[in-house]
């Protein structure tokens, strides 16, 4: 049995055993009663197997959950790992939009500027043009 010990359920058998034989014994002193000690010490062997069989299903059950808990935990370190991944992708993408912004920010300014340059040249012109009329 996977979780118990084989000393643990050898004590066990030969517990049921003995407990068993000693009822033989005791019913073997008066014949009268040789029936019902039999059947009593078989009841009393079948009940030390049915435990062991209970506790080999408890030990598997508690085997499955302990599978199933490593498995969430796995899950839930991941999905940590995911998350922290996700954030520093994020705090990456605030970063470039905040370039980007800055870049269309300066790239207006410059044609701002620029096309003030061509107004401030445009008007000198037509300034220059209307003294000669």
């Amino acid at each position: 049995m996977p979780g118990i010990s084989p000393t643990t359920t050898d004590v066990l058998r030969a517990g049921g055993a003995i407990a068993g034989i000693a009822l033989i014994v005791a019913g073997t002193y008066d014949t009268r009663w040789l029936p019902a000690v039999g059947c009593l010490a078989v009841v009393t062997f079948a009940g030390t197997e049915f435990a062991l069989e209970r506790v080999r299903r408890w030990l598997d059950q508690a085997d499955r959950r302990a599978d199933q808990q490593r498995v969430l935990e796995d899950v839930h370190r991941e999905l940590r790992r995911a998350n922290a991944t996700a954030e520093h992708a994020q705090a990456e993408l605030a970063d470039l939009a905040r370039e980007w912004n800055s870049l269309v920010r300066e790239a207006m300014h410059g044609q701002t500027e620029r096309a003030e340059r061509v107004e401030r040249a445009a008007q000198p012109s037509q300034v220059r043009a209307s003294p000669s009329r």
